[in-house]
């Protein structure tokens, strides 16, 4: 998918464009417009994104809700599964793995935020391209990673 993108003749404009924003109008402002570039509305990576923009909207009202509340937290997952197959058992085995393995999983959800993750594999890559932009001193590197498989 990567490599089909780096040959489309519009990516290195879309990048330029997505950095363009950013640059101008600092990261709070830009990020829409660079979003829009990289990934329009209608691909599975924009609705993925906008999933994630949700989750974390609704998490801290959550974690309010778990700390001032006697709820235990199966309870509190249970209540936002609604519409899965199967709800109990995925959340059964989900908050026994989160419990038994927490201090990892809490580590696993902090890398997401560091710009360093710790206890992390680094992956093979191999350099397809890369597009500077001498007048804004920017060098951005497109790099193929082989397959892998996360937890």
């Amino acid at each position: 998918l990567l490599q089909r993108a780096t040959k489309d003749p519009k990516f290195k404009y879309d990048l330029q464009r997505s950095f363009n924003a950013i640059r101008s109008k600092g990261f709070g402002k830009g990020h829409p417009k660079m979003i829009e570039a990289l990934w329009p509305e209608g691909t599975i990576a924009r609705e993925d994104i906008e999933g994630i923009q949700s989750l974390i909207k609704t998490l801290p009202e959550r974690f309010e809700e778990l700390r001032e509340s006697d709820t235990n937290l199966l309870n509190v997952i249970q209540s936002t599964s609604n519409g899965l197959s199967e709800p109990q058992t995925v959340i059964k085995n989900a908050a026994e793995m989160a419990l038994d393995e927490r201090e990892r999983y809490v580590t696993i959800a902090q890398n997401a935020f560091r710009k360093n993750p710790k206890e992390v594999d680094i992956l093979k890559s191999k350099k397809l391209d890369t597009i500077t932009n001498m007048d804004k001193n920017v060098t951005v590197s497109i790099e193929q990673y082989d397959d892998f498989t996360t937890v």
